[in-house]
């Protein structure tokens, strides 16, 4: 896909570099609620123009799918498959991922084919088109886009099988290779040079995004729809978005110091999170673009390896921080929001502090059993 809409902003002294503006047509920007966006070097500017294309492909599918869709093609599949009670149970966020994945491969043309996988009739999709398809995405994208693809696959055709729409699903037992679960987290020199940066170049939201996500141990889309009326003395109950749990964080007095400070005169419907950019808040498809390009300077100007850290990693760094720390496993889920010891697991790192610090406590608790004993054998 090529990168169109780019053009090149000319600047003048003292700034040392030209910078890149996406400006696409009247009609898509229409369209897709969009406008033009400058950045300051290429490889964004490219990022961003092909998120235009592909979301704008999309639409005209799902325009034209608007139109006439036959109910016995993958395509019809899905159609059918979004109205089921499976499509409905999902939470908010689940929805625009499956239906990320639902576009994608219906546009995707398997190797040798002359038509779209969206327009094959779904009772001969085989396993092989299964294999295939799982093949072709690993070398054109990833893996983990292989993967995640095949998964709701998976899903539609157990719907599918239900409801009699088809005679198998040949995305079942599929030999899919394991993902390897990601166990980044951020130093503390790592947090400090960012908010540091944030705040010297103007873009202090981000380093109060950063703070609550580490300090609070919460994912970034439940940090990004915050209100100042969700500060409770020193707690901010929630419900996570993509579960549904309710948990009730404590806010550390460093993070309630600096959201103290930043609050100025906001009342209490104002969101916390403020664009310096914009003047609004990072919500929606735009807002987490324009958050994750924040976060890819701020690395940039802090030398900060850009590529390997992320927000949502500093949910995962502070569970792990307080599993260091000695906090129980009750204790992390009160901050975390997990119901499942296995799941809560994967967030946080065993580390040599855990280690050490069980063998502490064991050591305390052994000794103070130990003087017990010698008190009640006293006379």
């Amino acid at each position: 896909m090529s990168e169109k809409y780019i053009q090149i902003v000319k600047r003048k002294k003292p700034y040392p570099h030209n910078m890149f503006k996406v400006n696409p047509p009247e009609d898509i920007k229409a369209v897709l609620g969009v406008g033009y966006e400058q950045f300051d070097t290429l490889p964004e500017a490219e990022q961003y123009s092909i998120e235009i294309q592909e979301r704008y492909e999309s639409y005209v599918r799902r325009a034209h799918n608007k139109i006439k869709i036959d109910r016995h093609t993958v395509a019809g599949l899905f159609a059918s498959f979004k109205k089921t009670t499976i499509w409905n149970d999902l939470k908010p966020n689940s929805k625009k991922s499956y239906q990320d994945q639902l576009d994608f491969a219906l546009s995707l043309r398997l190797a040798g084919s002359n038509k779209s996988f969206g327009q094959f009739l779904a009772k001969n999709v085989s396993a092989d088109h299964a294999d295939t398809l799982y093949q072709q995405i690993q070398v054109e994208k990833s893996s983990h886009k292989a993967v995640t693809v095949c998964k709701v696959m998976r899903v539609v055709w157990n719907s599918g099988l239900r409801a009699s729409k088809v005679r198998g699903n040949p995305f079942s037992n599929m030999r899919m290779k394991a993902l390897p679960s990601r166990s980044v987290v951020w130093t503390d020199a790592q947090i400090q040079t960012f908010v540091a940066t944030a705040d010297k170049h103007g873009m202090q939201s981000m380093g109060t995004l950063l703070m609550m996500c580490y300090y609070l141990c919460q994912r970034p889309g439940d940090m990004l729809v915050r209100r100042w009326r969700d500060i409770k003395g020193n707690k901010m109950p929630l419900t996570q978005i993509k579960t549904g749990a309710d948990v009730i964080p404590a806010i550390d007095p460093e993070l309630l110091e600096r959201l103290t400070r930043c609050r100025g005169d906001a009342g209490d419907d104002d969101y916390i999170l403020i664009c310096e950019g914009t003047k609004r808040p990072y919500l929606g498809r735009n807002g987490q673009r324009l958050y994750n390009k924040y976060k890819a300077k701020i690395c940039r100007l802090a030398g900060l390896p850009s590529t390997n850290l992320n927000i949502a990693d500093l949910r995962r760094t502070g569970a792990t921080e307080l599993a260091d720390s000695g906090a129980s496993n009750a204790e992390l889920r009160s901050m975390t929001g997990h119901k499942a010891l296995d799941v809560l697991s994967i967030y946080v790192n065993r580390t040599e502090v855990q280690a050490e610090t069980a063998v502490s406590r064991r050591a305390a608790y052994r000794q103070k059993k130990r003087d017990m004993d010698h008190m009640d054998s006293m006379p």
